[in-house]
């Protein structure tokens, strides 16, 4: 039988593993079309990670021949149900390559654009491991209003790189300063969610470990439930965290996220803020 620990990182190592089986495969064949063939044939569990691979190499082949998106953007438009990915993949790019997004996220959606910068805080948990975990510097090419997506991409990026340990998770975060925090347990609790494979006992550990950050990490769990039921790829792992964590299911909390979005207003660029802050202040009924 297979432990809660090594089943969550069996699903890391299958998760990076697909990844980078779709970057391989892209860098073969550039048609879009015969691409997003080739990711529907993906198990449903994970597709919307081949998704997110091949919104990199796509994105870093446009940057490669100027400054247009012709091939993310037709990748957009063919996969809208994976979108929340394909603007991950865009920010895998962007940091890869080195390259500020403020160009290229002023048109995207105000709810999605950030998830590009969301990308970016991800690839640089994982790869700039020293100065991103360990230093806790914020990077140059990102604006001030950056912050709070980038912190949630590398929170996410902190639950892979600790190996879905509770406590290596907790070091990590509170190497950073508090005003820090709540955006990286919002981050840790997507990518808990999405990977799955947590006995109850380890998200209890977990739930506890993010103390008054609670409402955040669940708000994570929200958007990860979010992102599985518009894909069509829910499954029971993803509920069955959302349902430790609060008195939801995956489809309420995705409908949860939805009724946040209709008093969408306030300050121009600050609509993602504003939405995470409704459906976290929300939770406060709903935590257990």
């Amino acid at each position: 039988m297979i432990s809660s620990s090594s089943k969550a990182q069996e699903n890391i190592n299958r998760i990076m593993e697909l990844f980078q089986h779709i970057q391989a495969e892209i860098e073969k064949d550039k048609n879009v079309d015969l691409v997003i063939e080739l990711l529907k044939q993906q198990e449903p569990e994970f597709r919307s990670i081949a998704y997110e691979a091949t919104a990199m190499e796509l994105a870093i082949q446009d940057l490669a021949n100027g400054i247009s998106l012709d091939k993310w953007y037709t990748l957009l438009e063919k996969s809208k149900e994976h979108d929340v990915h394909v603007h991950v993949g865009l920010g895998w790019a962007l940091a890869k390559l080195q390259i500020s997004p403020s160009k290229y996220i002023e048109s995207l959606r105000p709810l999605l654009k950030w998830r590009v910068v969301d990308g970016m805080g991800y690839y640089f948990g994982l790869f700039n491991r020293r100065r991103t975990l360990i230093q806790c510097e914020f990077p140059e090419l990102l604006e001030e209003n950056a912050k709070a997506p980038f912190d949630q991409g590398v929170g996410r990026s902190i639950w892979y790189i600790s190996k879905a340990d509770p406590e290596q998770v907790t070091a990590y975060i509170n190497n950073f300063s508090e005003g820090r925090h709540s955006n990286l347990w919002k981050g840790l609790g997507i990518a808990v969610t999405y990977v799955g494979g947590c006995t109850n006992e380890k998200l209890k550990l977990i739930y506890e470990a993010a103390g008054e950050h609670q409402k955040y990490l669940v708000c994570g769990a929200t958007l990860a439930c979010r992102a599985r039921v518009f894909s069509k790829t829910d499954n029971e792992s993803s509920s069955k965290v959302i349902q430790a964590w609060s008195n939801m299911n995956a489809e309420e909390a995705c409908q949860l996220s939805i009724d946040k979005e209709t008093d969408l207003e306030g300050e121009e660029g600050m609509e993602y803020e504003q939405w995470i802050q409704r459906i976290a202040d929300s939770l406060k009924t709903r935590i257990k």
